[in-house]
């Protein structure tokens, strides 16, 4: 269970039971549906690729995600823990 994703405070049951950040941004679930989408009907081809744009943006923060869930359960992290820190905060309204 990932308790610091939105998803997981603000709706504890599906966190548990569906586990947000496994089979739901998993890419052995959504690539078929995307290539399949494309062939059969393009508009559901586009919808499976907007599912896929979140995965890979998930994958670039240190929890990573589980791309290939039913294969192998390893989680997939892109970002590098050296780029982690603090983050500048940019008032526009000071001068």
């Amino acid at each position: 269970m990932h308790s610091c994703s939105y998803i997981g405070k603000i709706q504890p049951v599906y966190e548990q039971r569906l586990r947000h950040r496994r089979h739901v941004h998993s890419l052995i679930v959504w690539a078929p549906l995307t290539i399949a989408g494309f062939i059969f009907y393009k508009p559901i081809g586009w919808i499976c690729l907007g599912a896929i744009t979140p995965i890979i943006i998930d994958s670039w923060n240190l929890s990573g995600v589980a791309m290939i869930l039913p294969f192998t359960e390893k989680i997939f992290v892109l970002a590098s823990k050296k780029y982690t820190g603090a983050v500048d905060t940019w008032d526009p309204w000071e001068a």
